[in-house]
C-alpha cells in the first residue's frame, strides 16, 4: 500500500520519526482489511454503502493500539497512487461513520448473529477449502459461492493449481486472481475450464503475466468484457497491441503500473478497441504527446469513453 511521506512533527529525531511511520503504516494495513473484507468477520455491523461506525471500528483487538483520533486521521489523509481518498468519513446524528471508497468485498461474519454458532454455509465452505483435492465444482451453476471459495483460498495463499481445475467451470463469468500466487499452468487451466469469461483480474500476479500468457488467454477468451492488467509490470507492446485483435468485445482495461505500456500501445488499444468504455494508466510516468492527445479526444468525441491517468482525464 502505497503511502505518502509523513514530516517530521518539530523536535523530532530520525529514529523518532521512523517509529511513527512504522506506526502509521501498520494502521493503513488493518484499516485496509477491516474496512474492505473484515469487518463482518471481527463482528462488526456494517451499515449501507459501507459505512462502520468509528466508535465500534476502534474497539476491534486488531486497533487496540490507536485512539479514534489516530484512526480517522488515517481515514482522511490516506490517498491511493493516483491522489484519490482510499477512505471516506460522514458524521450522522454526532455520530462517526467511516468506509472504504472502493473494493468492498465483505466476508460474512461465520457465525449466527450473537453467537459462536458457526453457519452451515461457513462450515461447507470450510471444509471444501480444506480438503480441496477431494471435491470438483467444475458443473456446479452457482458462481459466487464458487468464487467464495476461490476467494478463501487466495487469501490463505493456497489457491493451487488443483484448486483451480476443481473449481473452475464453464458457468463462471467473472474471475479474480488479485494478488494469487499463480503457476505458468495457470493460463492453460483457465482457458479449458472458463471459456465464457467475462471479467478477468490478474491484478499483482507478478512474473506469469508475460506477453506470451496474455496473448494464450486472449486468444482463447475473445468474449472477455474487462480485464486488470495492474503491474503486470512484464507486458510489453507485442501482447498489448494485439488486445483489439483478440478481444473485439473489451469495455475496461486497467494497465496501471504496467511499466512497459508506450504511447504507441495505448493508441493501439483505445483507436482498435471500438466497444471499449474506460482505460486507466496510472503510475507509467508517461507523457502523452499532443498529436496523442489529439487523437484520444477525437475518440472520445465519436464514443462515450473514458481516459483516466497520472496527468489527466479525458471523456
Amino acid at each position: 500500500m502505497l503511502q505518502e511521506p509523513i514530516p517530521a512533527a518539530e523536535g523530532e529525531s530520525n529514529g523518532e520519526k521512523e517509529q511513527r511511520e512504522r506506526h502509521s503504516e501498520r494502521l493503513g494495513k488493518k484499516l485496509s482489511y477491516l474496512l474492505r473484507y473484515g469487518a463482518k468477520q471481527e463482528g462488526l455491523s456494517v451499515c449501507d454503502q459501507g459505512f462502520v461506525k468509528l466508535d465500534d471500528l476502534v474497539k476491534v483487538s486488531l486497533l487496540q493500539r490507536y485512539t479514534a483520533e489516530e484512526v480517522l486521521q488515517e481515514v482522511r489523509l490516506s490517498k491511493s497512487f493516483n491522489g484519490k481518498r482510499r477512505y471516506e468519513d460522514k458524521k450522522v446524528n454526532n455520530i462517526t461513520y467511516v468506509r472504504a471508497s472502493y473494493n468492498r468485498r465483505f466476508e460474512r461474519n461465520p457465525y449466527h448473529e450473537e453467537t459462536k454458532v458457526q453457519r452451515l454455509l461457513e462450515c461447507c465452505m470450510e471444509h471444501i477449502c480444506t480438503n480441496i483435492k477431494n471435491y470438483s465444482l467444475e458443473d456446479c451453476p452457482d458462481e459466487f459461492l464458487v468464487n467464495e471459495i476461490l476467494h478463501k483460498l487466495k487469501r490463505r495463499g493456497k489457491l493451487t493449481n488443483v484448486a483451480l481445475e476443481n473449481l473452475l467451470g464453464p458457468y463462471i463469468e467473472t474471475l479474480n486472481l488479485s494478488g494469487a500466487l499463480i503457476t505458468q499452468r495457470a493460463p492453460k487451466i483457465i482457458t479449458q475450464q472458463c471459456p465464457n469469461l467475462r471479467h478477468l483480474n490478474l491484478k499483482d500476479c507478478g512474473y506469469v503475466v508475460t506477453d506470451h500468457a496474455i496473448i494464450f488467454l486472449m486468444k482463447r477468451l475473445s468474449e472477455l468484457r474487462v480485464l486488470n492488467l495492474t503491474t503486470c509490470s512484464h507486458l510489453t507492446g507485442s501482447s498489448l497491441r494485439t488486445i483489439p485483435k483478440h478481444l473485439p468485445h473489451l469495455q475496461t482495461i486497467n494497465l496501471s503500473w504496467v511499466t512497459g505500456v508506450t504511447e504507441g500501445d495505448l493508441l493501439a488499444i483505445i483507436e482498435g478497441c471500438p466497444k471499449l468504455e474506460k482505460i486507466m494508466f496510472y503510475g507509467v510516468k508517461l507523457t502523452l504527446s499532443d498529436e496523442a492527445c489529439i487523437r484520444i479526444a477525437k475518440v472520445c468525441a465519436e464514443r462515450p469513453l473514458s481516459v483516466s491517468y497520472d496527468n489527466g482525464h479525458v471523456s
